[in-house]
């Protein structure tokens, strides 16, 4: 089976070739890496779908064209701004097959165990995973909601002090209010950004075994689990 793939060429001119799935940013998880402050940890990654490669915005933006975009079919010769004087371009790309996705791929029952402070998730074949710490807080937030959420709105829950002052902040700005000392700041939000993509970067690796990458779905700003309804989830 032939492996699809993109071949870049990176701000200081260097050129990377990579597959399905590559992450764009400063992250050391990202394949396509850009060391500039004004590119987020995970800025961007790369998706194959039937039509083609298509390049989604996460913690970044994209501009093609002068216009943001939250997806980016790629071609060969576009070019992509990541910030002001930073521009990868697609130098050449290479068809081939989707990965292949057993028939009952989905149709398994998977069972999530809820605790104070993890959440055990079960599938068939004794496959199980366990997640703790923010990415739990993130999954228990899902889990409770069961729909497509503003990655921010989950963020300040899953932390829930930062997330309070950027609410305050952002409150008191929607009313006028000057803001004072110790007041949410950009820099503060870029934090929270990368903190939030490095966070959700781990959970999907995480959960990926138990179906097929397809059980969290983030895009366009917005996080969502993925759930069927022979799925079951219980208070431990």
């Amino acid at each position: 089976m032939a492996t699809p793939s993109v071949r870049f060429r990176l701000p200081d001119g260097r050129s990377v070739r990579v597959g399905p799935d590559a992450l764009v940013g400063r992250s050391p998880a990202a394949v396509v890496r850009v060391e500039d402050p004004r590119v987020s940890t995970i800025h961007a990654e790369l998706s194959w779908r039937e039509t083609g490669f298509v390049l989604l915005a996460r913690g970044g933006r994209l501009l093609v064209g002068g216009r943001p975009r939250a997806e980016v079919p790629l071609a060969v010769g576009m070019e992509i701004v990541l910030a002001p004087g930073l521009t990868l371009s697609v130098d050449d790309l290479t068809s081939g097959d989707a990965p292949v996705i057993p028939s009952t791929a989905g149709r398994e029952r998977l069972t999530f165990e809820v605790e104070e402070h993890r959440v055990i998730v079960k599938g068939p074949g004794n496959v199980a995973v366990e997640i703790a710490g923010r990415g739990a807080a993130i999954l228990r937030i899902l889990l409770d909601d069961r729909s497509a959420l503003a990655w921010d709105g989950v963020a300040e829950r899953a932390w829930p002090e930062d997330g309070g002052l950027r609410a305050a902040s952002t409150a008191a700005i929607a009313a006028g209010t000057r803001l004072g000392p110790g007041a949410w700041t950009e820099v503060d939000e870029r934090r929270f950004r990368n903190r939030w993509d490095q966070q959700v970067v781990l959970l999907r690796r995480t959960l990926e075994p138990l179906r097929n990458g397809q059980l969290l779905r983030v895009q366009a700003g917005l996080v969502e689990l993925v759930l069927h309804g022979g799925d079951e989830v219980v208070a431990r």
